[in-house]
């Protein structure tokens, strides 16, 4: 099985005028849509990771600039 990652939100800014990069990740199965609770995604080059809520999202404050690349594992699913 596959696993689809839906990222919702990337970037938001604080009332101080910085910028705040936020991520927000929606992990599903790809063939029936269902939601993946208990997924573990991490954010590859900072070594920072979480498990998915009750409606599989997850999300990461704080991120620098730019692009990173995010891993999703799950029992029962297999790499692609």
């Amino acid at each position: 099985m596959k696993i689809r990652i839906t990222v919702l939100f990337i970037l938001t800014s604080s009332l101080c005028g910085f910028a705040q990069n936020v991520l927000h990740v929606r992990v599903t199965d790809n063939v029936t849509l269902q939601t993946l609770t208990g997924a573990g995604v991490e954010v590859v080059p900072l070594s920072r990771g979480a498990i998915t809520d009750g409606e599989g999202m997850v999300a990461f404050a704080g991120l620098p600039s730019g692009t990173v690349s995010v891993k999703v594992s799950f029992v029962g699913y297999r790499d692609t």
